[in-house]
């Protein structure tokens, strides 16, 4: 099968990073954008996994897949994100010492990918 938008544009942006100098200007801006990330998620409580566009189909597929728990937690953390943001707010700093890298969607969306490609080539034979 073809290769999808985001594996088109992550294979471009490795050949980038290929050229001389390119390196050695992105190592520092990813760290401070990770850090910048990472402190504006945790002022509104949110995990990495929270911000994924639910309407990718191999996002919605996980979503579909998640203990009921996980989904009700997401949604929560959601409904305050938007709720702190209307004003104009921050969550409360003793709540803020959390991972907001802790993978619960990217680390079933490489089996999702699997076996929806595997459906692919069953529908295609």
């Amino acid at each position: 099968g073809g290769l999808t938008a985001l594996e088109m544009q992550t294979r471009r942006f490795d050949k980038f990073l290929q050229l001389p100098g390119v390196r050695s200007l992105w190592n520092p801006f990813r760290a401070w954008h990770r850090r910048f990330t990472e402190k504006q998620l945790k002022s509104m409580g949110l995990l990495m996994d929270d911000c994924l566009n639910e309407y990718e189909p191999v996002v919605a597929e996980v979503l579909k897949k998640l203990p009921q728990e996980e989904l009700i937690m997401r949604e929560k953390r959601i409904k305050r994100a938007f709720d702190l943001s209307i004003k104009k707010t921050e969550l409360h700093p003793d709540l803020q010492d959390y991972d907001v890298w802790r993978p619960y969607i990217t680390s079933r969306i490489h089996a999702v990918q699997k076996r929806m490609a595997e459906e692919r080539t069953y529908q295609t034979d």
